[in-house]
């Protein structure tokens, strides 16, 4: 009697286990190919600049735990890539990377993967330096070109090459063009 119940209940696990992969293809780690069982994944991302170095490497994580009997999930984490290069020491990003993990869906983790070096731009240059190559084109028809551009959350920060930063509101942007 309890080896029926106990083989009753794997099959349940083991169906709301197979359901919830169908249930939650959209799930933050479903960039790129989806495991039920198992992946593990590494996906580039654009606006790489290659000609800058990789001496360092940050990463920020989000992790989700699915309980497929109920199913309900919690996740906890932030992957920006303002995060990843923080927590490396990454002030000129050459890639950016998403590394994926999931197991049977009940378990998954996305993380942004951030390589590049530390160098400084040295103010009153005026050549643009590796990386500043974006043109930010805001609402009111201001031009930047030739900057680098780290969106934060509501905020987007605007590196000229001379060194100087503007923090402008996204609802001021109209469009930011990525550069190599």
């Amino acid at each position: 009697m309890m080896s029926n119940l106990i083989q009753k209940l794997s099959i349940v696990v083991l169906s709301a286990t197979v359901l919830s992969q169908c249930l939650f293809v959209g799930h933050f780690a479903g960039n790129g190919p989806v495991g039920a069982l198992y992946q593990q994944t590494t996906v580039g991302t654009s606006g790489n600049n290659l000609s800058i170095p990789v001496t360092r490497t940050g990463k920020a994580c989000t992790s989700r735990i699915l309980i497929p009997l109920i199913p309900i999930g919690f996740t906890w984490g932030d992957a920006k890539v303002s995060d990843a290069a923080a927590e490396g020491g990454v002030t000129r990003i050459s890639t950016v990377d998403l590394e994926q993990f999931n197991v049977l869906t009940v378990y998954s983790r996305q993380c942004t993967v951030v390589k590049g070096d530390d160098a400084t731009v040295k103010p009153g240059t005026n050549t643009p330096a590796p990386g500043f190559s974006d043109t930010v084109i805001m609402r009111d028809g201001t031009v930047h070109s030739g900057v680098k551009t780290i969106v934060q959350g509501t905020v987007i920060n605007i590196i000229k090459p001379s060194g100087q930063t503007l923090t402008v509101p996204k609802d001021q942007v109209r469009t930011i063009r990525k550069g190599r």
